[in-house]
């Protein structure tokens, strides 16, 4: 079919300018804990290897669920560009602070210490526990029919709102990457954050929601162990882990269940791997990463029916913070552009290049990826600097979220950067926290 040829010369197109920026950035020495490694690593993933991989299956799953399709040429070469134009005004954004021609340094791994070790242990005890309770009324509980422990209700839009349980004590479950984090950066003692990582890992894939929160602390572990070593890129022997852990991580994303199945003993490993190569097999690890997919389907929707957002989605931002019990009826979205009503577009993040397109078109894809380039260079420098340790542990969590940002727009993440930042207060003021002199991991 002729769409399909389109799709095909639209991924070659992602491709070329990909290699462009990515032949830059290797000129430039961009270490891999920079910002802009993990958004090309992401977007290679989502926009480059995922319109290949639809024309490659001559379709794509994700389509087929909303109900949306390119439909001509010219939905092909418009989402193309706004796709493109996004991921480069986000690259010029981030040069225009840092430098068009200049070298970018790498990060030496800092270790933090505590002046006052008592009320530290405190602070990460109660905050743990706290974690925990949030991941206690987020996941167990729940069965072998869902993956979550608490109920939704359904808006007639397709919207669900919790019930009988609040946000804020489901939000406390985010506490915990950052506690491994803290761990890593202070003990002396390597079992101690060795233990808390490993089950909290468990803890997280026995749940199987929210995937994102072990994959950011290995994240965190990974790009320590980069710093630590004085490397800008990782050997072969962590790249084939890392495709290892990407598999793992797709595998349990086919089957959330999986592992409480295997303990229940109603399935096996090679049950759960026969059903997954069934049902993912043709999407060669992409199956949660179909950014290309959702955001064809969004833009198409915002460009046939002149839908424009003006901005509205992020006042979500004012209203998410209030309890329901002084505002019941509060909107679950504040987005004005309704993407149910044109596709089942429940349940589904729309990628941040849709997100910015939607609200003023490309004006607003080229001002708002610009300023978030701009941003990613400013947090780089945090890290770089070491003027305090609030800035730097804002580092690791605006860092270990990039997928998030990519993912959801400009909304989901600053939950969780609130909440992280949060326990990075708590611990910081309270531990009376400071750079250290110590080397190691």
């Amino acid at each position: 079919m002729e769409i399909y040829s389109g799709i095909l010369v639209c991924g070659l197109i992602n491709l070329f300018i990909w290699l462009f920026w990515a032949f830059y950035l290797f000129l430039l020495k961009v270490p891999m804990y920079n910002p802009l490694f993990m958004v090309m690593v992401y977007h290679f993933i989502g926009f480059v290897m995922r319109p290949l991989i639809v024309y490659q299956n001559n379709g794509s799953f994700l389509w087929d669920r909303i109900g949306i399709y390119p439909t001509s040429t010219e939905d092909i070469v418009i989402g193309s560009l706004i796709i493109n134009v996004s991921f480069s005004m986000l690259m010029f954004g981030y040069f225009f602070r840092s430098g068009f021609s200049r070298k970018i340094p790498m990060l030496d791994f800092q270790k933090l210490e505590s002046l006052n070790i008592r009320r530290f242990w405190v602070c990460v005890l109660i905050l743990t526990a706290l974690g925990y309770y949030g991941t206690y009324k987020s996941f167990f509980g729940a069965g072998l029919d869902s993956v979550l422990a608490y109920q939704f209700t359904s808006e007639s839009s397709g919207v669900r709102r919790l019930q009988d349980v609040s946000g804020y004590q489901t939000a406390l479950a985010e506490f915990l990457p950052i506690i491994a984090i803290f761990l890593t950066l202070t003990c002396r003692n390597k079992i101690i954050p060795f233990v808390f990582i490993a089950s909290f890992m468990i803890v997280r894939m026995y749940g199987g929601a929210q995937r994102l929160s072990f994959v950011v602390v290995l994240l965190a572990l990974f790009f320590m162990y980069l710093m630590y070593s004085g490397k800008r890129y990782p050997n072969i022997k962590i790249v084939v882990f890392a495709f290892i852990f990407a598999f793992i991580f797709d595998v349990v994303g086919n089957d959330r269940y999986a592992m409480r199945k295997i303990f229940a003993g109603e399935s096996s490993i090679s049950t759960i791997l026969d059903e997954y190569f069934q049902e993912r097999g043709d999407n060669a690890l992409t199956s949660d990463v179909v950014e290309f997919d959702v955001a064809m389907a969004t833009i198409k929707v915002v460009n046939d029916n002149s839908e424009f957002s003006y901005g509205s989605q992020y006042l979500r931002l004012l209203v998410w913070p209030i309890p329901r019990q002084i505002w019941n009826d509060k909107p679950v979205l504040t987005n004005i552009v309704e993407l149910n009503d044109y596709g089942d577009f429940r349940y589904l993040t729309i990628t941040l290049y849709a997100d910015v397109y939607m609200a003023f078109g490309l004006f607003s894809s080229v001002i708002m990826m610009f300023l978030l380039g701009w941003f990613m260079a400013y947090v780089y420098e945090l890290a770089l600097n070491k003027k305090s340790v609030f800035g730097y542990m804002f580092f690791w969590v605006f860092i270990i979220y990039i997928k998030t940002i990519m993912r959801d727009g400009g909304v989901t993440v600053f939950y969780f950067w609130i909440f992280s930042m949060v326990a990075v207060y708590f611990v910081s003021r309270i531990g009376r926290l400071e750079f250290s002199n110590r080397k190691g991991l």
